[in-house]
């Protein structure tokens, strides 16, 4: 994925302080404003919606970064959503 640009950020728990992320961020680190700014060089989103997604008010702030960004691409980025376990009347 790395040659091909793709990037992966992911939020399951899984990650403890000294995990390597993507290379150069280390869990740990303060990544919240670089997170941000990464949602805003991309191009194409998909966001992986889960039962407890909307219970995070971090993935909440990725996505409605993620909306604004899209809002002001002139149809330069698109939002690709993929429901996990969910439905989409349980996102609205």
């Amino acid at each position: 994925m790395e040659a091909a640009e793709i990037r992966c950020f992911y939020a399951d728990g899984s990650l403890h302080t000294g995990d390597v992320i993507d290379g150069s961020l280390h869990t740990g680190d303060v990544i919240g404003e670089q997170l941000l700014q990464g949602i805003e060089i991309l191009h194409v989103y998909m966001v992986m919606l889960a039962e407890d997604y909307v219970e995070s008010k971090w993935l909440l702030r990725q996505l409605a970064h993620m909306v604004k960004c899209q809002a002001v691409s002139n149809g330069r980025k698109v939002i690709l959503p993929n429901f996990c376990n969910v439905t989409v009347d349980k996102c609205q």
